[in-house]
């Protein structure tokens, strides 16, 4: 509580507490052309606890959700969804969207989108997450969800 601070006749009446969220996934734009191409860059920034952990990019066509796979996804379920969990991505030049987080728990990803990419995605946000998982197991972490907006 703070000194000489009442609430109705309670003196030192609580405390507050601010906090911010540290994103543990991120990337370098928000949007990409599908006629010119482009890359994509991702940071990962996980806990420690997640060291040496794979790591896997789930994509949601759906949007945010809940989806619980070991822990709570914030993606909506969809074929995007479970394709990506098995490795499968909706275009060309994401062979890079699962691997292993480093002693630090991070990973740093490239996403390359050719020029001229055909997708029923263009025009639309997909929404990617990611998790970390040890080898074999369910899912131990995600991190919040992040719009990529593929635009003609």
């Amino acid at each position: 509580g703070a000194d000489n601070f009442e609430v109705g006749s309670m003196k030192q009446a609580g405390s507050v507490f601010a906090y911010s969220l540290k994103p543990t996934f991120t990337h370098s734009v928000s949007s990409i052309s599908a006629s010119r191409g482009g890359d994509v860059d991702f940071e990962l920034d996980f806990p420690i606890s997640e060291a040496q952990h794979n790591y896997k990019i789930l994509i949601s066509k759906r949007g945010v959700g809940v989806t619980h796979k070991g822990v709570d996804i914030p993606l909506a379920s969809d074929t995007y969804l479970w394709n990506s969990a098995s490795g499968i991505y909706p275009f060309p030049g994401s062979p890079n969207l699962h691997g292993t987080l480093d002693n630090s728990a991070h990973a740093f990803i490239t996403l390359s989108f050719p020029p001229g990419l055909s997708s029923t995605l263009v025009g639309r946000h997909i929404w990617l997450a990611a998790v970390s998982m040890p080898a074999g197991r369910l899912p131990t972490f995600s991190s919040e969800a992040i719009p990529l907006l593929l635009f003609p």
